[in-house]
């Protein structure tokens, strides 16, 4: 699964668990807040020694950057 479809997947099943149709503009900022807050600590709970993680950082890096875009 690439960067971009893992961001896209955490975004639908944030999205989805929340949908209320009247107000999908906030639930969109808080989606995307919430599953960045997640990435974040996928990233931080990395080893100490980040270079033997590189590609799998790399990965989930490109997953936050994705997410910013939606």
């Amino acid at each position: 699964m690439t960067p971009e479809e893992k961001a896209k997947e955490l975004y639908d099943k944030f999205y989805k668990a929340l949908e209320i149709k009247d107000m999908r503009q906030g639930i969109n900022i808080f989606v995307k807040a919430g599953v960045i807050v997640c990435v974040d600590e996928i990233i931080k709970s990395s080893p100490i020694n980040p270079s033997d993680y590189a590609h799998t950082l790399n990965y989930w890096y490109g997953v936050k950057d994705e997410i910013e875009k939606l």
